[in-house]
């Protein structure tokens, strides 16, 4: 399992997180998803699933296709040795101690 952390801006407006996170929740090699902010959610991957990195495999392929009309975003990997902010416990948790729903 890997966390990445994936951020986006809706040119048009009509991209929300929740498009964003329903979008996720079809995807077999996502695990879990934490909406950590507005335009930003955390996403616990099983990078096994995909046989490639996530960044030149299907999972960004699945992305743009989704998206690339009406939003930009950056897609970059994450742990909590390389991570670090003021946000809430419940936040927190989510890194340090992942997950899966599956």
């Amino acid at each position: 399992m890997n966390m990445y952390m994936l951020s986006f801006t809706s040119g048009n407006g009509n991209v929300t997180r929740t498009n964003i996170q329903d979008f996720l929740n079809t995807l077999p090699e996502v695990l879990n998803w934490y909406g950590v902010m507005p335009y930003t959610v955390l996403v616990l991957m099983d990078d096994q699933r995909d046989y490639s990195s996530p960044f030149e495999g299907t999972f960004i392929n699945k992305l743009t296709k989704k998206f690339k009309d009406d939003a930009s975003f950056l897609f970059t990997s994450t742990s909590r040795e390389h991570i670090t902010g003021y946000i809430n416990k419940e936040v927190w948790d989510f890194i340090n101690y992942p997950k899966s729903l599956r």
